[in-house]
């Protein structure tokens, strides 16, 4: 049964709900806190599993207990495929701390600085097989270049999470077919001054 794959960064959020965002020094009583397997690939697998569509994760976690809570998390959700998430010996699972303020509806991340990056030599062509669709999340970008001429050589789409600027990204995204972006990136890193202008910017780098 063909699968998507969903390529990039796996954690442990801890979210916090508090009435308001705290002010220096002040302590501060939560709502509610969860603790559950996050990161931007991850989430985007969780979502699409839950619309019944078959995933593959591709991500890299550590070797402790918060990286078996992240596989536990994914494995009982019955769309994910595991097998490609890859465990790596004496590194420390990712860890995002989630403040969400129920007075201004947002969001603050304080995100640990765990070096989970996907090597080259992580990448094995057989994570293809089946695969009709890949999704990035714009983490580990030298071997995503790698993954997605893989790709290319055997006609499956690809979609990009763009969300700041990283390495290697101008040979990432010619290799594109669809880019999902943000504000932020549009302005502060394209610097430009509308949509449209970031869209075409995109095209122009397409082959």
């Amino acid at each position: 049964m063909s699968s998507v794959l969903i390529y990039g960064a796996a954690c442990l959020d801890y979210i916090a709900q508090v009435n308001h965002f705290p002010q220096l020094d002040e302590k501060l009583r939560t709502n509610s806190l969860t603790i559950c397997g996050g990161g931007n690939a991850a989430n985007t697998a969780t979502c699409l599993s839950r619309l019944d569509i078959k995933i593959k994760l591709l991500a890299k976690i550590g070797n402790d207990l918060n990286g078996e809570k992240i596989l536990r998390d994914f494995q009982e959700e019955k769309n994910i495929d595991t097998t490609l998430i890859l465990i790596q010996s004496l590194t420390t699972s990712p860890l995002t701390y989630i403040i969400v303020d129920k007075e201004t509806n947002t969001r603050t991340c304080l995100y640990s600085a765990s070096n989970e990056q996907i090597l080259l030599n992580d990448i094995n062509s057989n994570c293809l097989n089946e695969i009709n669709f890949i999704h990035f999340d714009s983490r580990s970008t030298e071997a995503a270049v790698y993954l997605a001429n893989l790709a290319k050589e055997k006609s499956i789409l690809c979609s990009l999470d763009l969300e700041r600027d990283r390495p290697y990204l101008n040979e990432l995204i010619p290799l594109m077919d669809y880019i999902i972006t943000t504000e932020n990136y549009s302005q502060n890193v394209c610097k430009d001054s509308s949509y449209i202008q970031t869209a075409k910017r995109f095209l122009l780098k397409s082959p």
